[in-house]
C-alpha cells in the first residue's frame, strides 16, 4: 500500500504541475480548456489505473496495452485525423 500511496502522490505533483504550465505556457484563453480537459483526462486515466492494479493485475495490463495501441494508432495516424501536416 505503501507504493500505491506514493504513486498517488506523485500523480498529484506531476497533474498539478501540469495544470500550473497551462497557466504559464499558453496565452490564448480559448486554448487553455483543451488543455485541461487533457490533463483532467489523463489525470482520471492514471488514477483509476493505480487503483485497479492491486485488485486486478490482469485487466491493468490490458487496459494499460490497449492504451498503448491506441496512441500508437494516433500517432501514425493524426495527419489524416485532423487533415493537416508539416
Amino acid at each position: 500500500m505503501a507504493i500505491q500511496r506514493l504513486l498517488y502522490y506523485i500523480g498529484a505533483f506531476i497533474f498539478s504541475g501540469l495544470t500550473i504550465l497551462s497557466f504559464i505556457q499558453i496565452k490564448y484563453m480559448d486554448e487553455r480548456p483543451a488543455a485541461w480537459l487533457f490533463i483532467a483526462v489523463s489525470a482520471i486515466i492514471y488514477f483509476a489505473l493505480v487503483t485497479l492494479y492491486p485488485r486486478n493485475q490482469k485487466a491493468f495490463v490490458i487496459i494499460t496495452a490497449v492504451l498503448a495501441v491506441v496512441s500508437m494508432i494516433g500517432v501514425f495516424s493524426v495527419d489524416h485525423l485532423f487533415q493537416g501536416g508539416h
